[in-house]
């Protein structure tokens, strides 16, 4: 375990909440004061979201309602490259996500200052 006077002012707990129900938007590193891959997290999945509902809406527009039939290869062509730069963004800021999950849990991630993030409670001064 790191040295005490070397601990963050960053809870765990909190670090760890944010990772699990926020961590593809990054809010657990913007927490922590990794401001600029908390930013890269947050762009590359709010752009992979965008590019996966309108792959959803191209598709719809795709077919023919009464026979469907495929309009043309160039939409299905479009769909396919628009469904690539959607899944593959996630994919990764997943991966990411979960290694940062376990470095959170087991004591390994560190904030901006290179302070360690392992104290669940972090008592604050009113």
């Amino acid at each position: 375990m790191s040295d005490v006077s070397r601990m963050s002012e960053r809870s765990k707990l909190v670090t760890l909440l944010l990772a699990i129900f926020g961590g593809l938007f990054g809010f657990h590193r913007l927490f922590t004061g990794h401001r600029s891959s908390g930013m890269l997290q947050l762009i590359t999945t709010l752009s992979a979201i965008v590019g996966i509902f309108t792959v959803f809406m191209l598709n719809y527009s795709l077919f023919d309602k009464q026979s469907t039939q495929l309009v043309s290869v160039e939409y299905f062509l479009t769909v396919l490259g628009i469904m690539v730069a959607g899944a593959i963004p996630i994919a990764l800021i997943l991966g990411w996500l979960i290694l940062d999950l376990f470095r959170i849990m087991f004591n390994r991630f560190d904030d901006v200052d290179g302070h360690r993030v392992g104290r669940w409670f972090v008592r604050t001064g009113f």
